[in-house]
């Protein structure tokens, strides 16, 4: 896959308002927000699966 096939919209995550990911340049940018029991917003942190990483585990889950 290139650089420009990459879908830069957010992708929901399903079970939650709180956590989506992106397709980066660089992998997978998944982002969650941390809120208090009324709904505030405290902190917004993400982390970067690169995609190394990611192929890695696809051949891993296809082995037969």
């Amino acid at each position: 896959m290139s650089n420009k096939h990459l879908q830069l919209t957010p992708h929901a995550i399903r079970g939650t308002v709180t956590a989506w990911w992106y397709e980066e340049e660089k992998g997978i940018s998944v982002v969650q927000e941390f809120r208090d029991k009324n709904g505030m917003l405290h902190i917004t942190e993400s982390i970067l699966l690169p995609w190394t990483s990611i192929r890695g585990a696809l051949k891993r889950k296809d082995k037969p």
